[in-house]
């Protein structure tokens, strides 16, 4: 089992680390089809193809059969859900307690920026949002825009910086809001937290 698992783990470095090329001969040995279906999808793989990827040191055409695979598929449900970001949309996992962060850098710097323009003015730092926006070489609207996101509610601004906020969040998003509601409960209807 050792060995499977670090064998597996080396495998998946090669699919993160690799090009497009090693990616696409990894799939096409381990994957026999991928179903995408409203709501899930469905990997296909292929138990031999996946034991022989394992087992490099069982010579091939008994890698399969050794493992007790031989030709047998073994399908993988995902849930998801399409969600639109931006001008595209993207395959969302709707189970996404295992799901890895998803740490958005620009939108993490526009949440801290807010609250730094927000306690420089509550310091006296600057008199007021034009006296910032001169201070910072930004438009007074951009001030305006950023400085709002000093006011999101405290879960909301601890699930973007733990990259848990919804996918279609992101700092453009939030700059072409206009203005963003008062009320957290509002906050997290309309950033779609709920």
């Amino acid at each position: 089992q050792k060995e499977l698992l670090r064998a597996a783990s080396q495998l998946a470095g090669r699919i993160t680390d690799g090009g497009t090329g090693e990616r696409r001969k990894i799939i096409l040995k381990a994957v026999d089809r991928i179903e995408v279906r409203r709501g899930s999808i469905t990997l296909r793989i292929k138990r031999g193809g996946l034991a022989q990827l394992l087992c490099k040191d069982i010579p091939r055409d008994e890698a399969g059969d050794r493992a007790g695979c031989g030709d047998s598929i073994f399908p993988y449900d995902i849930a998801v859900s399409l969600k639109k970001r931006g001008v595209e949309k993207k395959f969302v996992i709707t189970d996404d307690r295992n799901a890895p962060a998803n740490f958005d850098v620009p939108l993490i710097a526009a949440v801290a920026k807010g609250h730094k323009w927000f306690g420089a003015l509550r310091a006296g730092r600057a008199e007021s949002i034009s006296d910032l926006a001169k201070q910072c070489g930004v438009e007074r609207t951009e001030v305006g825009r950023i400085l709002q996101l000093g006011f999101l509610a405290p879960d909301i601004v601890e699930a973007i910086l733990a990259g848990r906020q919804p996918i279609e969040l992101t700092a453009t998003r939030l700059r072409r809001m206009g203005d963003l509601p008062v009320s957290w409960e509002e906050q997290r209807r309309v950033l779609g937290f709920n």
